[in-house]
């Protein structure tokens, strides 16, 4: 693809359009690699997964909070990933748009995966193919609307934490990838509209993640200043 012919917009940040949606992705997996032990949390401390879990017992706030999470990140992760198969870029931009839509507008009194059905039930698929997506993306849509099955099992936080950043990094490259995405203004427009909707998401992830971090970092302050 020429860059010539790309729209280029500034960011959020002041950045390209296309630089800024880079960072985002960037973003994504760096979540994913402080999460895994990997990468210390902005070159301080690593955190494994006991410090990144929920506190207190299965019945605690933090608890039920992180259970009713994972719960709508799964489900709006496998809502994205059947978006991805949409290969028009319009259609797919439109799709997602209607998605976020959905899952941003839901009451939050409601119960989770009450909720979790509305959003992924076929009347909203229906209305994302009357908002003009064409076949391809009902196509899509209409095979992969759901209900939230019964599990009988507790989603694990750190596995859906990673499935649900890579997911949306995929989602951000498939936009990056798609021929003409980046040629219209209109798409980047709506693109940046449902960047600033992920942007909630992932603060979320961001400023839980900083909080353990700086607790662990002032342990280990302490430790220090303890055993001069």
């Amino acid at each position: 693809m020429d860059q010539s012919d790309l729209y280029f917009p500034e960011g959020a940040s002041g950045l390209p359009v296309l630089d800024y949606l880079r960072r985002r992705i960037a973003t994504f997996r760096y979540i994913c690699s402080v999460h895994d032990g990997t990468t210390p949390y902005l070159g301080t401390v690593l955190l494994t997964p006991d410090d990144l879990a929920p506190t207190g017992g299965p019945s605690s706030d933090d608890a039920v909070k992180i259970r009713k999470r994972v719960l709508k990140w799964f489900a709006l992760g496998l809502k994205m990933g059947a978006l991805l198969g949409i290969p028009n870029a319009g259609d797919y931009v439109r799709a997602f748009s209607q998605l976020m839509s959905e899952y941003e507008t839901e009451p939050s009194d409601k119960n989770a995966r009450e909720r979790m059905k509305r959003i992924f039930s076929s009347r909203n698929s229906r209305n994302i193919s009357e908002q003009g997506v064409s076949n391809s993306s009902q196509e899509a849509n209409a095979d992969n609307s759901l209900d939230m099955p019964h599990m009988p099992f507790e989603f694990d936080y750190h596995q859906t934490l990673f499935a649900f950043f890579e997911i949306l990094a995929a989602a951000y490259e498939k936009f990056l990838d798609t021929p003409d995405a980046l040629r219209k203004q209109a798409y980047v427009d709506i693109w940046m509209k449902i960047d600033g909707k992920i942007k909630k998401i992932v603060a979320v992830a961001i400023k839980e993640t900083e909080a353990v971090a700086q607790t662990r970092f002032q342990d280990e302050l302490a430790q220090i200043s303890y055993t001069d």
